[in-house]
């Protein structure tokens, strides 16, 4: 079963706030972390590759989509954007009618364990929890995105 898309900038705007929804919660985590070394980096800012992208039972990541996410700020807030390759569904590129695109900068807010995208829309706002792991290489996002539980697995570029 698909992701539903929706007519509109609000639908391409959705897809958009869960992914940076998952983006967002790698923020928190570097928070007290004294590592020097570039490869133990537990903060969420920077670039990363959406290497999974679990739901429905479907990874539309092993399906031929490709996310690139960067965030810029703190690790409390800032802006989240995601790249958009080969949507050959147009999940998220459907505003544009084509199989890529670019949502964002948008607005984040973090603590150590949850990101949430858009605060304070009352109809894009979106929470997710995160964790970074593997030396800061790994960042997962999980949580309900329009009723659906996700997973998303991110790798630092």
């Amino acid at each position: 079963m698909p992701i539903r898309s929706y007519s509109g900038s609000r639908n391409t705007r959705h897809a958009g706030i869960f992914f940076l929804v998952a983006a967002f919660a790698l923020l928190p985590s570097a928070c007290g972390d004294d590592s020097t070394e570039p490869e133990d980096d537990p903060t969420i800012t920077g670039t990363w590759t959406i290497t999974s992208f679990q739901a429905m039972g479907t990874d539309f990541i092993a399906q031929g989509l490709g996310v690139t996410v960067t965030i810029a700020g703190s690790e409390t807030s800032g802006t989240i954007q995601f790249s958009f390759q080969n949507d050959l569904a147009m999940t998220f590129c459907e505003e544009e009618q084509t199989t890529s695109c670019i949502d964002g900068p948008n607005p984040f807010q973090a603590t150590a364990s949850q990101i949430t995208l858009d605060p304070g829309d009352p109809e894009d706002e979106l929470t997710l929890n995160y964790a970074i792991t593997g030396g800061g290489d790994t960042m997962t996002w999980t949580g309900i995105i329009d009723g659906i539980p996700a997973t998303i697995v991110l790798s630092r570029q």
